[in-house]
């Protein structure tokens, strides 16, 4: 719908590629969009200029555009990540004396999970309160602005700082509001169910003036836990037009008929059931098994239907299960890829330390940068209390002070230097730098980085990594797809298996309203509705021992979604 609505606009209208604001929820959906686009209009060149693109990634262009007005120096804007993050969210408290640094323990019934909350609550909200005690909320919000007053300092954001600065310069500038509104005539977004109220903010910045196309489905709305509002829309567009789209040109039959009986319990009326225009009747069958005996079931379907690995996607609702479920197809031989672990080695140190190295070169005022960094440039306490003092007394950073005060010794610091001054494609320097940097185990890392972004700038290198999202690690190889629901989301295969539906998984233990058990269900539905041709619903027999976080438990009975959307064990392998 959205191909066709901006090839019709630009090939019946005349209107240009750079008049068009393209948001989507992931990467991958703004590649395929781009592609689709480029055969649609028969031209390699028309797209160019579009600024189309995820939420974060349009937002991060219009800041490296104008951010200047805000304060920020463009040039050398950098993201932290998720770690980074936390290790400065609690830096800040112990600066302030709400976390003991000694005993590496929070005080006056803080915690890091609740100053967590409160600065994802103000991502997705733009607003400030959360449940708990004044006290509790008073000091959640002293350290979180403390913790963004850092960020401005040194020039860098992190990822949910990406879309609070850029609705503040177009709220706050409107001479860049402007500017932008001259050039944006339409706003096209993907996914609308999944949108913020932050995400909806900056879509009234735009439109009016621009022009508002959107395609959504509140039966698909899984994201309520970051704060998703499928309800803003016909709030903030009460006379809009609303086109309900029916036909599903993906599922079958019995596909289509369980998945709309399953959500016919949220009792939401805004939707209507999907009706099959496939004209294929569809497959649908009920396995109570064992992880192995699953195994031995999607051998079967390839042996008895000539499908191909990469036709079959196996989606469960917790990762615990994915990691089990790959370790009995590794043990079987069958080809596989655990969508996420392509990124596991982004949690190593090593890795960390690289990826500060890389920050540092772009950004030197990257003072959480410089921090991961000190172990590797060998400081002790009192050489780096020493940089800190003198860093503070000039108004430099960590690393400008260090160069300083350093300047006769061989050291990393100065490899660092060499490279920010001669800035070139990733792949051309990595190797040399990750040696220096981790000895035997940065080939390893550097090999991640080339592979995502070899040809790219260091700057443009850093971007892609800020932006990544668990969809950047599918696989086009021959391999059966192991994914959570969520990153299943906007995807199909010929034959899906969802694995392990037995209360306490799927749906989760930790629901506890009728709201929750809602998105429960909204999100089954997601996981049906991947499946083209054959949908296997598999759950495990009670009391099989499974793997949790917290170690060994016994599994729940069946999903109350199964007896919901009716349906039948019409096989069961012997265990």
């Amino acid at each position: 719908m959205l191909i066709e609505r901006i090839r019709y606009l630009m090939q019946e209208r005349g209107v240009s590629a750079s008049a068009f604001l393209v948001l989507t929820f992931t990467r991958r959906a703004s590649a395929e969009m781009l592609e689709r686009l480029t055969v649609a209009l028969n031209d390699e060149s028309a797209v160019r200029g579009m600024l189309i693109g995820t939420f974060h990634s349009a937002a991060l262009t219009i800041l490296r555009n104008d951010g200047a007005a805000l304060g920020y120096d463009t040039d050398t804007l950098t993201v932290i990540d998720a770690a980074d993050a936390d290790m400065l969210l609690v830096k800040c408290a112990v600066d302030l004396g709400y976390f003991n640094d000694d005993a590496r323990s929070w005080k006056r019934e803080m915690s890091l999970k609740k100053v967590q909350r409160y600065r994802e609550h103000f991502y997705s909200t733009g607003g400030k309160s959360i449940d708990g005690p004044a006290h509790v909320r008073e000091a959640c919000n002293t350290i979180v602005r403390e913790y963004h007053n850092r960020l401005f300092q040194m020039n860098v954001l992190d990822f949910g700082m990406i879309l609070v600065e850029c609705r503040r310069l177009l709220s706050d500038f409107p001479e860049v509001r402007h500017r932008w509104q001259e050039r944006i005539r339409y706003v096209v977004v993907d996914e609308i169910q999944d949108a913020d109220a932050l995400q909806f903010n900056i879509h009234d910045l735009f439109a009016p003036p621009a022009e508002f196309f959107v395609v959504g489905d509140t039966r698909q709305s899984i994201y309520n836990f970051r704060g998703a509002r499928p309800d803003l829309i016909r709030e903030r567009r009460p006379g809009a037009e609303v086109i309900d789209l029916r036909e599903c040109f993906r599922c079958g039959a019995k596909i289509i008929d369980l998945a709309n009986a399953l959500i016919a319990h949220n009792g939401d009326t805004s939707a209507k059931p999907m009706i099959c225009a496939t004209g294929r009747e569809g497959h649908v069958q009920v396995v109570a098994s064992d992880h192995g005996s699953l195994v031995d079931h999607v051998h079967y379907l390839i042996d008895a239907n000539d499908y191909q690995f990469s036709d079959i996607a196996v989606i469960a609702r917790k990762h615990s299960s994915l990691i089990e479920l790959e370790v009995a197809f590794t043990e079987d031989t069958l080809p596989v890829h655990r969508v996420g672990s392509g990124f596991d080695i982004c949690d190593a140190d090593d890795f960390r330390s690289l990826h500060a190295a890389l920050r540092l070169i772009v950004n030197p005022r990257d003072d959480l940068a410089f921090l991961r960094l000190v172990v590797d440039f060998e400081l002790t306490a009192e050489e780096y209390a020493a940089v800190r003092k003198a860093a503070a007394t000039d108004g430099r950073s960590h690393f400008e002070a260090y160069l300083d005060l350093h300047k006769d010794d061989p050291s990393i610091g100065k490899t660092l230097t060499a490279f920010s001054v001669n800035p070139k494609r990733i792949g051309d320097f990595l190797p040399a730098l990750a040696f220096e940097l981790l000895g035997r185990t940065g080939p390893q890392i550097a090999s991640f980085w080339i592979h995502h972004c070899g040809q790219m700038t260091t700057e443009n290198a850093l971007r892609w990594f800020a932006l990544r999202d668990q969809h950047d690690d599918h696989t086009e190889k021959n391999e059966i797809t192991l994914c959570t629901v969520h990153a299943a989301k906007g995807l199909e295969w010929p034959v899906v298996v969802v694995a392990d539906l037995n209360q306490g998984i799927f749906p989760s233990k930790r629901v506890k309203t009728v709201e929750d058990m809602e998105e429960e269900r909204r999100v089954a539905y997601v996981a049906f509705t991947r499946a083209k041709e054959r949908l296997i619903l598999h759950h495990r027999p009670p009391g099989s021992v499974i793997q949790t976080r917290w170690g060994e438990a016994k599994a729940g009975g069946p999903s109350r979604f199964l007896s919901e959307c009716e349906a039948s064990e019409e096989f069961s392998p012997a265990m």
